[in-house]
């Protein structure tokens, strides 16, 4: 099984938009959402998560592509930041907590691999992460969807 996660953060409501595309031989399955976080790198944390939800009901081997080292970095526990501000330390927080999530589920012999991201190339890696990104990025729709956004006050400008 090879899974590709991406999220996508909107600032201004604070919410991640959660992208995964699974591939299992000839299936694909597409996953598409939404969760209020503090910042992109938890979403990035939360969408591995939520693919190894999936992952982990398969038999392996499993590999999951992010475009996040950082995400990488806390599930393997090498971050090496130093959280300066109060903020920074409940974020710093946050993520450890999710990669504790993560590392609990981990399915034997699963591989979390680093993909370029927004390369532009057409190759099957570029092409996954690209839908898991536009994934990502629907989730936040759902959610202003859901919470009624008008279209033209999304952004606080007309289109």
């Amino acid at each position: 099984m090879i899974i590709y996660t991406d999220s996508s953060y909107n600032e201004r409501f604070g919410v991640a938009g959660i992208g995964c595309l699974i591939i299992d031989g000839e299936k694909r399955r597409i996953f598409s959402n939404w969760i209020e976080l503090p910042n992109n790198n938890v979403g990035e944390l939360y969408a591995i998560y939520y693919a190894l939800t999936i992952a982990s009901r398969a038999t392996g081997p499993h590999t999951v592509y992010t475009d996040s080292q950082t995400a990488i970095a806390f599930i393997q526990g090498t971050i090496k930041d130093k959280p300066l501000t109060p903020q920074q330390q409940r974020n710093r927080l946050e993520c450890q907590k999710w990669a504790y999530r993560i590392n609990r589920i981990m399915p034997e012999g699963l591989t979390i691999e680093k993909i370029k991201a927004h390369t532009g190339h057409y190759q099957t890696g570029a092409i996954n992460n690209a839908i898991a990104d536009l994934l990502a990025k629907e989730g936040i729709v759902k959610y202003m969807n859901a919470h009624n956004l008008p279209e033209r006050k999304r952004r606080g400008r007309e289109y």
